[in-house]
């Protein structure tokens, strides 16, 4: 999957121009867990957070979610995704205005998912845990997630 991926340096000043649009996803389990995984770096370096990723120039949200699946998950099989939501950030990503498309993804149920990439854990939580980064506990709560 070929994508122009911007600099760490030029990602950072485009927020200072537009919002910059993300993909966050729901993946829940059979028992209603949703997984959240938690970060190697900053911002919100070991908080938890839906898995996702800034939508690339030229990058279909279907093909943005693909990636997310291997780069951060491991996964490499098919998937269905399905909007949930549309979420803005203004204040809580330090890096800038977002604004997230919430997908509820479905996998395979016996998929084995491992933490790669900028992905520190991966867990299923049927609650929001305490140190969860962004606005996702926000997020969390609009899918049906308590504290």
């Amino acid at each position: 999957m070929s994508v122009n991926k911007l600099s760490p340096e030029e990602f950072i000043e485009s927020f200072k121009k537009v919002p910059r649009t993300a993909v966050s996803m729901a993946i829940i389990n059979e028992k209603n867990g949703i997984l959240l995984t938690k970060r190697k770096e900053d911002p919100f370096k070991d908080f938890w957070h839906l898995p996702g990723s800034f939508i690339i120039k030229q990058e279909s949200i279907d093909n943005c979610i693909k990636r997310i699946l291997e780069e951060e998950l491991g996964f490499k099989n098919n998937f269905s995704s399905e909007l949930a939501f549309i979420s803005e950030d203004l204040v809580l990503d330090p890096r800038g205005h977002a604004i997230d498309l919430i997908y509820k993804v479905k996998i395979n149920s016996d998929a084995s998912l491992i933490p790669i990439g900028r992905t520190k854990e991966l867990e299923y939580f049927d609650k929001i845990p305490e140190n969860v980064g962004f606005n996702h506990t926000d997020v969390l709560k609009k899918l049906g997630y308590t504290l």
